[in-house]
């Protein structure tokens, strides 16, 4: 009997450490009620922060390269006339070797242009020269002289054989000293009476048929004025200092308006229409008697003019007395 008991307390024991060891059933999963049929339950949020996605890895950036300097435009040349620019160029020593554009600044102290036959038409761009004291472009294409209006220094004007007609824009050039217009299509010099400095002015083969505009010039001395259609030397007496005067080939008959003339020692008017000699003898008589400033020396040109006897016969009478050289 006591044996039966030892036996069933060890059984009773052996199930109960069995009961410990076996894990609890899980509870059975609610079924949805008909409140909560259709809808998803809501998930419970993650206790974990989610990771993060890694960002993409940027490229390494490029060393930026410095940025070239826009290129200036080259300055234009000043000068559109590429006769003139050549003659110009010439005494720009800088650039005398080169294509460069000219600037105002290249040339504002040049003092000489030269350029002949070089086809020139245009003179813009000389006003930028304001050192200018010698213009020489003679035989070219030139018409349009304002330019060079103003110029202070211009001393000395060679346009012989272009195509000038107006000479007005000259009227500011105080300092002219010389000019040269031969063989233009000059016809009106009333704006060279401005130019008191003006000593040697040359217009054969213009259209300038009146030269009383310039009779007030106090300094001018040489003058010459052959093919220009003149018929009358009007105001020719009042240039006090004239020394050489020309007017051949031209219409000319009176010799009167000469008197008063003291300081002339070539007098050319050879191909005109001048027939008597009376007014230029008494001139000359006039001086052998009194001051002898001009008549021992004046050499007087008078071929190709229709002279009566008289004036014939007075030039040999004066050629005796070994004075005047008439030719």
């Amino acid at each position: 009997m006591i044996l039966s008991l030892v036996i069933a307390l060890a059984f009773n024991l052996s199930a109960a450490d069995d009961k410990k060891k076996k894990p609890a059933p899980k509870a059975a999963a609610k079924k949805p009620t008909a409140k909560t049929k259709g809808k998803t339950p809501a998930k419970k949020a993650a206790t974990k922060p989610a990771a993060k996605k890694a960002a993409p890895r940027k490229a390494p950036a490029k060393k930026a390269e410095p940025k070239k300097a826009a290129a200036k435009p080259k300055p234009k040349s000043i000068f559109p006339d590429k006769g003139l620019e050549k003659a110009v160029r010439a005494q720009v020593f800088a650039k005398r070797n080169t294509d460069e554009p000219l600037t105002a600044a290249d040339v504002a102290q040049v003092a000489v242009v030269r350029g002949n036959k070089l086809g020139i038409k245009s003179l813009a761009g000389l006003e930028h020269c304001k050192a200018l004291a010698s213009l020489d472009l003679a035989e070219n294409e030139i018409v349009d002289l304002a330019p060079i209006k103003g110029l202070p220094r211009l001393q000395q004007l060679i346009l012989h054989h272009n195509k000038v007609k107006s000479v007005a824009p000259l009227s500011d050039n105080r300092a002219l000293q010389y000019i040269d217009l031969n063989q233009n299509n000059v016809s009106d010099i009333k704006a060279l009476n401005t130019l008191t400095n003006l000593a040697v002015l040359y217009l054969n083969d213009n259209g300038v048929k009146d030269l009383s505009p310039i009779q007030k010039l106090p300094r001018l001395y040489s003058l010459y004025a052959n093919n220009t259609g003149l018929a009358t030397l009007k105001g020719v007496n009042q240039i006090r200092w004239l020394s050489s005067f020309s007017a051949s080939g031209n219409k000319i008959k009176d010799l009167t308006p000469l008197n008063g003339l003291e300081n002339l020692s070539f007098l050319m008017l050879e191909n005109n229409q001048i027939a008597t000699l009376g007014p230029l003898f008494k001139m000359l008589e006039a001086d052998y008697k009194g001051k002898q400033r001009f008549a021992p020396f004046v050499r007087i040109y008078l071929k190709g003019n229709p002279l009566n006897e008289a004036s014939k016969k007075g030039i040999e009478r004066l050629k005796k007395q070994h004075y005047t050289r008439f030719k």
